[in-house]
């Protein structure tokens, strides 16, 4: 069990790590709802006041963004 536990904080840690680099906060709020807290589309479009369309593109926008971090990240290793 404890190392199931060690791996979730692990994968937790890896999580917010990759959104606290973001350098826009919406990106940050979205993906911390989505991925961190497991709110659904709808809840987090009440929660930040957008529409479904922007709430869309802030989430593709945060999820490229930390694909180029892992990509850069990997080169370097």
């Amino acid at each position: 069990l404890q190392k199931h536990i060690d791996k979730i904080s692990r994968c937790l840690e890896e999580r917010l790590d990759m959104i606290e680099r973001l350098p826009d906060e919406r990106q940050k709020l979205v993906l911390t709802y989505r991925y961190v807290n497991g709110c659904g589309w709808e809840e987090i479009m009440n929660v930040m006041n957008y529409a479904e369309k922007q709430i869309f593109r802030y989430h593709g926008a945060a999820l490229a963004e930390i694909q180029r971090f892992m990509k850069d990240d990997s080169k370097r290793q």
